[in-house]
């Protein structure tokens, strides 16, 4: 079975080293109740409608999650899959062509004292 978009990218992600120093989470954010953990979620967030032999878009939400001690440290790591997307000059034989959707949004603060990267990555993919 072919794995699902998000995982893929996921990943693509940790093999290009932009998830050192993070924890690697999917679908759902799990706290470990360290304050100087940070994290990244991959998590399916729709897409296009995908046409059988054409392919389409598959979004998927990348949350960067903030250490509580250092919240400022998770910048560079948004930054640099920003980078990594916008300098990618051909698709990706696993995920497709990459886009980062919206730019980089501001952070949200969670109920923990986290703050949190929202990143929508859209995957133009078809075999």
């Amino acid at each position: 079975m072919t794995p699902a978009i998000y995982m893929r990218l996921k990943d693509l992600f940790v093999a290009e080293g932009l998830t050192a120093g993070f924890k690697v989470q999917w679908r759902q954010w799990r706290d470990s109740g360290k304050d100087a953990d940070q994290f990244i979620v991959f998590r399916p967030s729709g897409g296009t409608d995908i046409a059988y032999d054409l392919g389409g878009d598959w979004y998927v939400m990348v949350d960067v999650i903030a250490s509580k001690s250092n919240p400022d440290a998770v910048d560079s790591a948004v930054n640099a899959i920003a980078a990594y997307i916008s300098t990618q000059a051909e698709a990706d034989e696993c995920v497709g062509a990459l886009s980062l959707v919206g730019s980089i949004p501001s952070a949200i603060p969670t109920e923990e004292g986290r703050l949190v990267t929202r990143l929508l990555v859209s995957c133009t993919y078809g075999e």
